[in-house]
């Protein structure tokens, strides 16, 4: 049997102790994962000191855009990053808790950094698209109305507005709002223009922004009838 030198054996111990700290920091890791999912499993988890903060923050952003947009201010290059920040969480499962835990506050968000979409100022919307796009494909979100419906009644049809949609389409027929979609932008494509909130003018639907109500009544169009389509499929397996 060799004998092993002290260094050997120190090395060894080092090395063991070494393997032995990776494992509980990684078992602490994975149990630190299973409480956030479990958080967000719950209807309402009740937000922890950190969400808390979180949630003064982005009310706090919400504020000043609303000030920039109402009053027509130019916006502060030096505030762009600052609510970019409130976007760029460590990871998806951590972005998922957060939007659950601050779900309001984070919807009225987006609504905001809707309205700025030229310029520097566009990366605050692509910002907003990209978080609510990727939060709508997690089964622990609901499609609710208040972001579209705040979007469109403002007037702000763009590519992404159109691409949110088009990506969820099923998950707002799901929730029975996708009908109610397709009325609004056909009663949006009648109006023939909307109000910009921005410059109090009237201004009238460029052809790229027609296009894109169209499409997004072509969408969401016969939702109605794939409901009752559904329903009637129901019942008559169950008749069976």
């Amino acid at each position: 049997m060799v004998k092993l030198s002290v260094e050997e054996i120190n090395r060894r111990k080092e090395a063991g102790a070494a393997k032995r700290a990776e494992r509980l920091e990684k078992r602490k890791y994975l149990e630190l994962e299973a409480e956030k999912q479990r958080l967000l499993n719950e209807k309402l988890p009740q937000a922890d000191y950190y969400h808390q903060g979180l949630s003064k923050r982005i009310k706090a952003a919400e504020r000043y855009l609303t000030d920039v947009i109402q009053d027509r201010q130019k916006l502060d290059a030096d505030k762009i990053p600052e609510i970019l920040e409130l976007f760029n969480l460590p990871s998806m499962l951590d972005a998922a808790l957060a939007y659950k835990m601050c779900r309001d506050e984070y919807r009225d968000l987006v609504c905001r950094c809707w309205h700025f979409g030229t310029g520097e100022e566009a990366v605050l919307r692509r910002s907003a698209f990209e978080v609510w796009n990727k939060m709508l494909f997690r089964p622990e979100i609901e499609a609710t109305g208040w972001v579209i419906f705040n979007i469109l009644n403002a007037g702000l049809v763009c590519a992404e507005t159109y691409q949110v949609l088009k990506q969820h389409r099923q998950k707002y027929v799901d929730s029975g709002i996708g009908v109610f979609i397709a009325i609004t932008c056909e009663r949006m494509l009648k109006n023939d223009g909307f109000m910009d909130v921005r410059t109090f003018t009237v201004k009238k639907w460029t052809p790229q922004q027609v296009a894109i109500l169209n499409d997004i009544v072509a969408l969401f169009k016969n939702a109605q009838t794939d409901m009752r389509m559904l329903e009637e499929i129901a019942e008559d397996t169950a008749e069976e």
